[in-house]
């Protein structure tokens, strides 16, 4: 009768200690996003511009390089179907329990409504924002990611990661 206890008990202690040791690799970078919008808006026509504040954290003991890759997603007037407006990306180095601060290259939308102009009827046409999406590349893993809403990260398969760059090769010694 201790048999089985005493392995459900060792059971219990390994899965434990695997889901800390997951939830410690999980947490070496963490990550939040700020968002910062303006908008000019006249009788038919809207612009918005948007520019992400994009804070990353360390919690690893080595350096991280990473880069982060970022997208605005946005719909035209009469679909429903989200498209990509803009992607961008950047790269850093990420020194132990250290935090930075990045930002993103401002991104415009412009929406024109349907309206008359002399007479003449002007289509609706253009895009406005409906969210964002970032994510945080160590080599070609992903180890942290932010959406907003978070519906858009279905949408951020549309934007393809960045291509991982090799190592430059060390230059030869010099012959004698």
């Amino acid at each position: 009768m201790k048999l089985p206890a005493l392995l459900f008990a060792a059971a219990a202690f390994a899965a434990a200690s695997f889901l800390s040791t997951a939830r410690a690799e999980a947490s070496a970078v963490r990550i939040r996003v700020e968002q910062e919008s303006k908008s000019d808006n006249s009788k038919d026509k809207k612009v918005q511009q948007r520019t992400l504040k994009i804070t990353i954290a360390s919690g690893a003991a080595e350096s991280l390089d990473l880069r982060l890759v970022y997208a605005f997603f946005g719909r035209g007037p009469k679909s429903h179907d989200n498209t990509v407006i803009a992607t961008g990306d950047m790269t850093t180095t990420l020194h132990p329990g250290t935090e930075q601060t990045l930002t993103s290259a401002t991104k415009s939308a412009t929406l024109i409504d349907e309206h008359f102009d002399k007479k003449k009827k002007v289509e609706a046409s253009g895009n406005r924002f409906t969210g964002y999406g970032v994510k945080v590349f160590k080599g070609a893993e992903v180890i942290a990611e932010a959406f907003d809403p978070p519906s858009m990260k279905d949408e951020m398969g549309k934007v393809p990661n960045p291509p991982v760059k090799k190592p430059k090769a060390p230059a030869p010694a010099p012959k004698k």
